[in-house]
């Protein structure tokens, strides 16, 4: 995620590591304290075992939550399908170190991006990050699940060498599909270890929520799984960052955020269809730019939030305020239903910025490949690795198809 360090340092404050390594560093002080959240704050290394406290229910669903608006039903839906122009051709790239990928793109318009050498990061702060990454399962006879991330092509050239700072994490109980996107901030450099800490943390706690209170999280809770999350990213930053010089204050949360920072978008999708034959889904931005999609087999694309920076609801700077800075209001939720044949997809600004609501050449590229019913984790990835102009940060979707 292209974007520029907006925060200010505080007077007194460092200005953040450059180089140190949070993961075997002398240096780095012990774990702080538990905040006031009551969650314990991850390491890199044990980030994949959790053992999380039930969510705190609101005793009352008060305050300024923005009441979950309805989507509307799918037959009034807007659908996007549309048919390639001649000038626009899907191909195989021919030459440059892409060679074999699918382009959606014509003439000069990648713009030197074949020829962008790829790179390997072999000492990447906090260890070793997969240029990919995918999963591709059941949850049962009806409901599938992929997801797929990628390191951008930008993400391989000198001047922004840095690792995938994409992360997705899966889940489910018994009645819901739990999935959960960050996108790092690329100017922070360790944003990838961010992105991994908050989706684990979300999930688990939606998680906790779900089984606490039975049927979906009302916007209060939301709001409360959302505060949760930033206080552990902004207490897992304290923990990895080196510690103060003697007499300097502690780092600000603007000046971790240099460091550390990612979004944060949140999906639930219902594993059985409820009374109407139709599969309940939500999704919760909660420090997001995540963009989700229905998809459809014969209708084409219909997006359910457009998380581009252009939203209307986004703050003015640059459209999203990452974790562990306050993110300065509640979750932006949107909630529907599926039709049995159709999918359920959340994306990174990596892929919405090449799908263009659908009408763009990549939009008609991945409703062929992923519109018309799960597909394994080679097609996911041969799919997702497509050439476009728009297309050279890192990029992750996850999708739930009914069938």
């Amino acid at each position: 995620m292209w974007r520029r360090a907006q925060p200010t340092p505080a007077p007194g404050a460092e200005t953040g590591p450059a180089e140190a390594d949070p993961t075997g560093d002398p240096a780095v002080p012990p774990p702080v304290a538990p905040p006031a959240s009551g969650i314990d704050p991850l390491s890199p290394v044990d980030a994949g075992v959790v053992d999380v406290p039930p969510v705190v229910k609101p005793p009352d669903d008060v305050g300024p939550y923005p009441a979950i608006a309805p989507e509307p039903p799918v037959a009034e839906r807007e659908w996007v399908l549309r048919e390639l122009a001649e000038e626009h051709v899907l191909a195989t790239l021919e030459g440059g170190f892409y060679a074999g990928r699918p382009i959606a793109s014509s003439g000069p318009d990648l713009e030197g991006l074949d020829q962008t050498r790829p790179t390997a990061v072999g000492h990447a702060r906090g260890g070793h990050r997969s240029d990919v990454a995918a999963d591709m399962g059941w949850i049962n006879d009806s409901l599938a699940v992929g997801a797929v991330s990628l390191r951008g092509i930008g993400h391989h050239a000198k001047a922004r060498l840095a690792v995938r700072q994409d992360a997705y994490s899966l889940g489910h109980t018994d009645d819901w599909v739990i999935i959960a996107v960050a996108d790092g901030v690329s100017a922070a450099p360790w944003s990838h270890l961010a992105a991994q800490h908050a989706v684990i943390r979300a999930s688990t706690l939606v998680r906790a929520l779900l089984d606490d209170v039975g049927d979906l999280p009302t916007p209060g809770q939301w709001a409360t799984v959302a505060e949760e999350v930033r206080a552990s990213v902004e207490a897992f930053a304290r923990r990895s960052v080196p510690a103060p010089a003697p007499g300097k204050d502690a780092p600000s949360v603007e000046t971790l955020a240099l460091a550390l920072s990612t979004t944060l978008d949140i999906a639930l999708v219902a594993t059985a269809p409820d009374a109407d034959g139709r599969y309940r889904y939500v999704h919760a931005s909660m420090a997001g730019d995540g963009t989700s999609y229905l998809l459809d087999p014969v209708l084409g694309w219909s997006t359910i939030r457009d998380g581009q920076p252009d939203q209307k609801d986004a703050p003015a700077d640059f459209g999203v305020v990452p974790l562990p800075r306050d993110p300065g209001r509640p979750p932006v939720i949107n909630a529907g239903q599926l039709e049995p044949g159709q999918a359920f997809m959340l994306v990174t600004d990596g892929f919405s910025g090449m799908i263009a609501g659908g009408a763009g050449v990549a939009g008609v590229y991945l409703h062929d490949e992923w519109g018309h019913g799960p597909v394994d984790v080679v097609r996911l990835i041969q799919a997702a690795s497509l050439m476009n102009p728009s297309g050279d940060d890192d990029r992750t979707a996850v999708i739930v198809w009914t069938c």
